[in-house]
């Protein structure tokens, strides 16, 4: 699953135009740091059992972001870039991420935060 997990966040990089400068990682969290533009990234998947069970996506700007996922593929496709998201609040940022293919259903499956505001979807 390890691999997997690896080349679902190369693809993550890619969609959000992220030069990825390490991969790393166990059986249970793979992250792949980064960077772009204006700021460095982390994001990183938790692995349980052989299913992909939750994405983090952390910035340097003071943006973060854990999402749990049900089709770890879909949802990363249907992610794409993430900077084409206004982020006008962490509740309305929430709301659009909870709403993507792949997320799993469910109260709480969506958690960000940006600077002091945070919000749960």
């Amino acid at each position: 699953m390890k691999n997997n997990a690896r080349k679902l966040l190369k693809r993550a990089a890619r969609n959000n135009g992220i030069e990825i400068d390490s991969i790393t990682g166990s059986r249970k969290k793979v992250d792949l740091y980064g960077s772009r533009e204006f700021d460095d990234v982390l994001i990183s998947a938790s692995v349980r059992g052989r299913k992909i069970k939750e994405f983090s996506f952390y910035s340097d700007s003071g943006l973060y972001a854990s999402v749990k996922v049900s089709r770890p593929g879909r949802f990363i496709d249907a992610l794409g870039d993430i900077s084409d998201y206004r982020v006008f609040s962490a509740q309305s940022f929430a709301d659009e991420l909870d709403k993507l293919d792949g997320v799993s259903k469910g109260q709480f499956s969506t958690y960000v935060s940006v600077g002091y505001d945070y919000a749960f979807s």
